[in-house]
């Protein structure tokens, strides 16, 4: 099945019981940034959409989505639309939930902070430049920042407390860490970098 829509699609994602989709589109023809959010049931049958910006995100249990507004990064019920909360951030540049969906961090131009899906501040920290990627570790205690200045920082989640500091100087970075926590990769333009957590030093390249 097909949910058509005259559109460029540049981000897809399925709901942990498989049985939503949200889509991400431009519309053809749009002559500003506004994106489509887009939640589709497997048939391909529209359930609702809403207007915002990027980034967006859909938290990993499908529960939450999240979505960029002029209003603020605005949480969704992923199953029916309904609005649940509004954090008032601006110049908003990464979002990523936690693996269970409780909490959501913020980017944006000057901090890193987290939140809960209620809308209630548990921690902000201030920052030179923008936070181009956010990672969450799967078992929730660390938020690894990568920022615009090229430095890589790694917090602790629940209190927002540097716990790695790491310059890269290379540009735009995407970062996974391993599914037991204790490493980080750093994926750059030119290198990938295998950062060690407890030590904050870089193991391989």
């Amino acid at each position: 099945h097909s949910a058509p829509r005259r559109g460029l699609v540049h981000a897809v994602a399925l709901s942990s019981d498989a049985l939503r989709v949200a889509g991400a589109f431009v519309e053809i023809g749009s002559v500003d940034t506004v994106d489509n959010v887009g939640v589709f049931d497997i048939g391909g049958e529209t359930v609702y959409h809403i207007n915002g910006f990027r980034p967006r995100a859909l938290s990993p249990d499908g529960k939450w989505l999240a979505v960029n507004t002029k209003a603020g990064l605005r949480i969704f019920d992923a199953a029916n639309g309904r609005d649940v909360s509004t954090i008032p951030k601006e110049k908003i540049s990464a979002v990523m939930f936690s693996q269970e969906g409780r909490r959501v961090a913020v980017g944006s131009d000057g901090s890193t902070a987290m939140f809960e899906t209620s809308g209630k501040e548990l921690w902000q920290t201030p920052q030179q430049g923008g936070v181009s990627t956010l990672a969450f570790s799967q078992d929730g205690r660390w938020l690894a920042a990568a920022n615009s200045d090229s430095t890589v920082r790694v917090f602790e989640a629940s209190d927002g407390k540097v716990n790695a500091s790491i310059l890269l100087n290379e540009g735009e970075t995407f970062l996974a860490f391993s599914p037991d926590g204790r490493t980080l990769v750093a994926g750059t333009k030119n290198d990938v970098h295998l950062i060690d957590i407890a030590t904050s030093r870089e193991t391989s390249r």
